[in-house]
């Protein structure tokens, strides 16, 4: 299995020399942005496991795991790096036949087998940026391949999926047609299992197209590649990693905590006990 590496920046000792060189610190606005987005996700995403698809909601992921540490849902977050868009699974069996194989190995590792999504005693929100919803279709027809081959209930699987896109924001329009209309495998889903949150288009761009990561990218054909377990060491990759590890530490501190659940504070998501009850820990953490 070539699992892709991630730093663990919750491990600050296990980064040692690599974060010696400060990096010129994110803007406020940006910080502010960040914080916004990830009150949002916390509500639209629901009761459920927290799955972060991709590279590109790396910070968030980073910051949103600091303001949970210490909270019973410390835990519920994971960052699946898996990049699947313009290739169906037919065309990557036959293109790349070692590949799915990869794949498999590194979801079961994840705990994100279709048996183990029926089994979980969670649902799952899937939580990526979003334009046309491409990344989100390719992973459920992974899945639900997979779950035929394995001789599984496509409904078990559905019924236990959630889907966070974050967006474009748009101006306000009855009219407006959000990525989810446009789309066939969306008819699957009860309309509650798809939810937005919109970003600023500076903002999602600088996420999704701009900013460099620091996990390596993961296409179909690198699957399988034992490079993938390799630590990235470009500078680019590093100054993400410093970035993440600003995050991260930054959403351990009081005063975000206490900024956190005063803006959790602000959404619909307040009705819910569950939701309350978070900010509470936050808070209190």
């Amino acid at each position: 299995m070539s699992k892709p590496f991630r730093w663990n920046i919750a491990k600050h000792e296990q980064l040692g020399s690599l974060l010696e060189q400060p990096e010129p610190l994110p803007k406020p606005s940006f910080i502010a942005a960040l914080q916004a987005c990830c009150v949002r996700v916390l509500g639209q995403a629901g009761d459920n496991d927290l799955i972060f698809i991709g590279r590109s909601p790396e910070n968030l992921f980073d910051y949103l795991r600091g303001i949970l540490a210490d909270t019973p849902w410390a835990r519920r977050c994971t960052m699946v790096n898996i990049s699947i868009y313009d290739e169906s699974i037919e065309q990557i069996r036959r293109k790349h036949p070692t590949a799915l194989p990869a794949m498999y190995d590194y979801l079961t590792a994840v705990g994100l087998t279709p048996r183990q999504i029926a089994q979980r005693p969670l649902s799952i929100s899937l939580i990526d940026l979003v334009c046309s919803g491409g990344t989100f279709g390719a992973l459920l027809e992974l899945w639900l391949d997979w779950a035929g081959h394995e001789g599984l209930d496509a409904p078990a699987i559905l019924r236990r999926l959630n889907f966070v896109g974050i967006t474009i924001k748009q101006k306000p329009s009855p009219n407006t047609l959000r990525w989810q209309h446009e789309i066939a495998w969306t008819q699957q889903l009860a309309p509650r299992q798809i939810r937005n949150v919109s970003l600023d288009w500076r903002m999602w761009s600088e996420l999704g197209n701009q900013q460099p990561k620091y996990e390596h990218w993961n296409p179909p054909w690198r699957w399988d590649d034992p490079a993938m377990s390799i630590p990235p060491r470009e500078p680019k990759s590093i100054d993400a990693l410093k970035l993440g590890n600003y995050l991260y530490q930054l959403g351990c501190t009081s005063e975000h905590r206490q900024a956190f659940a005063q803006r959790m504070h602000t959404e619909h998501a307040m009705r819910h006990p569950w939701f309350r009850s978070l900010a509470l820990a936050i808070r209190r953490g």
